[in-house]
């Protein structure tokens, strides 16, 4: 659910990635950052039966096109089926699924970060680039972020690419976006 990613981070990172991947589409603007930015294809993962009405109604065209793949329900099943389209493809992923207290619908996990982590470590691509956002949730006791800790999210990404540096972004504050970036592919 995106309210914080710019499109000055997207263009600041984005080199040969045509594919953008987002947990938590909530109302779209990803999606149109996403076509803004030029990427070509977008794939979206959203759980509230609410959202999902409004962004299939808002990209119609796009979903008729094919260049907007929405699939909806609980990122800690879908995320494997997605996964397996754009494994091969240099890609930007959004990882931002996580229990909304505004939403109609509660998956089995508060947040399924670990779980997508997990599933990226099959057949990653190097030139992929993979961001993370609402750190400042991260270990917040009461919130959907309590058992989710910086440190075992980065142990986590470099098992996914051991290559990977790491550069923080401000998102809904200062530094609340993680990006995961091989050394190699850094733009300058």
């Amino acid at each position: 659910m995106s309210m914080t990613l710019k499109s000055e981070t997207l263009l600041k990172y984005r080199s040969v990635q045509k594919t953008f991947i987002e947990t938590g589409t909530y109302d779209g603007g990803t999606i149109n950052k996403t076509i803004t930015c030029g990427f070509d294809k977008y794939y979206g993962i959203e759980i509230s039966g609410m959202h999902k009405d409004a962004v299939q109604t808002k990209f119609a065209n796009q979903i008729a096109e094919k260049t907007v793949n929405l699939f909806y329900g609980d990122s800690a099943f879908l995320f494997q089926e997605v996964y397996e389209q754009v494994k091969f493809s240099p890609s930007v992923f959004w990882l931002d699924s996580h229990y909304d207290n505004n939403s109609d619908t509660k998956g089995n996990l508060d947040c399924t970060l670990y779980h997508e982590l997990i599933i990226m470590k099959s057949n990653f691509h190097k030139q992929s680039i993979i961001l993370i956002d609402d750190l400042r949730m991260f270990s917040k006791v009461g919130t959907w972020g309590a058992n989710i800790s910086l440190p075992q999210v980065i142990k986590h990404l470099k098992e996914i690419n051991a290559d990977f540096v790491f550069n923080f972004e401000n998102g809904y504050t200062e530094n609340d976006i993680l990006v995961a970036i091989d050394s190699h592919f850094i733009n300058n």
